[in-house]
């Protein structure tokens, strides 16, 4: 229950295009995260907008968790 909180949150700074996926191939699928028991993985364009949305997204929920 805890991590669809930060997927949803990821998803949210994707939706207002703060936040770059990767795009996995030509159909336009994107990969944003990956979350394993309690492993986590953030995938993003190499860009300081994607990096600063994911610190943020980490910093609000830590405040939520």
């Amino acid at each position: 229950m805890v991590m669809e909180g930060l997927t949803g949150l990821v998803r949210e700074t994707s939706r207002i295009e703060v936040f770059e996926a990767v795009r996995v191939d030509s159909n336009g699928i994107e990969v944003k995260i990956l979350q394993y028991a309690d492993d986590t993985l953030f995938f993003c364009q190499p860009k300081h907008q994607s990096i600063k949305a994911i610190k943020a997204v980490l910093h609000t929920f830590e405040f939520l968790a």
